[in-house]
């Protein structure tokens, strides 16, 4: 059975009285980052794993919310122009990537 969407769901689960929090995921980059960031610190630990999800119990400190980066057009166009250099010194074709 295939879940949709709309049940993968992403549940972050804490208190103020502890410093641990529980999440559970099914978004593959989640679960990509909970299973990194338990490979450094000893502190976070898998809890269960199925075919759809994870979830691990982890300081609260190491999960961050911020608001996004917004960009002007001009520190947008100063970004193409380094990642074209790089690519160039690199030896591949920027076009490519367009």
């Amino acid at each position: 059975m295939k879940l949709t969407n709309f049940e993968k769901e992403t549940i972050i689960r804490f208190n103020e009285a502890e410093k641990m929090a529980v999440v559970e995921t099914c978004n593959k980059k989640w679960k990509k980052r909970l299973r990194m960031i338990a490979e450094e610190f000893d502190e976070a630990q898998l809890i269960r794993e199925d075919e759809y999800s994870v979830t691990y119990r982890c300081p609260k400190i190491l999960l961050l919310v911020r608001k996004p980066v917004i960009r002007t057009e001009e520190q947008k166009k100063a970004a193409r122009i380094r990642a074209e250099k790089n690519l160039v010194k690199r030896g591949k074709n920027f076009e490519h990537f367009m």
